[in-house]
């Protein structure tokens, strides 16, 4: 449901419509390591005012706090899905420490967003991973597959389970 009190625009992040000198802060949510740094950082510095703030963040792989769960997501992850992931994914392994950002830095801070998850929800999750997909148009098979009799093994199907997405934040802040 739209706000009337709030504008909607989609655009891209490099070239937007918006005035010079528009914005105080300027967010990019889990998606920082799929644009063009250089011509966000132009556009940012047209948009933002001087002084605005710019703050990406992502979260790294997901944990369980029951361990054996938590050796299957992580096998999943790096022994079954990794050649699948796109290039760019390993900017958010990296906590985009690695990627351009050109603004003045300011303290960044790492943040852990906790969930009780049923298994559903866990595969679910799984299932919307693009190294997933990507796996499924190139094998026509899913990799969860090779998982899901571990996980049936460890998870009851009314059960819930603690999970962790630990989430990164780089900030900066425009100068001009």
């Amino acid at each position: 449901m739209q706000k009337e009190n709030i504008h909607y625009q989609v655009s891209l992040a490099e070239q937007t419509p918006f005035a010079d000198n528009s914005f105080d802060l300027i967010t990019v949510a889990t998606a920082y390591h799929w644009l063009k740094w250089d011509a966000f950082y132009r556009e940012a510095k047209r948009v933002g005012k001087k002084g605005a703030v710019v703050a990406v963040w992502s979260y790294h792989l997901l944990s369980c706090t029951d361990k054996k769960m938590n050796a299957i997501i992580q096998h999943f992850y790096h022994d079954i899905t990794e050649p699948y992931w796109d290039a760019e994914r390993k900017y958010v392994d990296e906590a985009y420490k690695t990627v351009t950002f050109d603004f003045s830095p300011l303290p960044g801070k790492n943040f852990d967003i906790q969930l009780a998850w049923n298994k559903e929800q866990l595969l679910g999750y799984l299932q919307s991973w693009s190294a997933v997909q990507n796996y499924i148009k190139q094998q026509n098979a899913s990799p969860i597959d090779l998982i899901i009799n571990d996980i049936d093994n460890v998870w009851k199907d009314s059960e819930q389970k603690e999970i962790h997405f630990p989430v990164f934040l780089r900030i900066g802040r425009i100068e001009k």
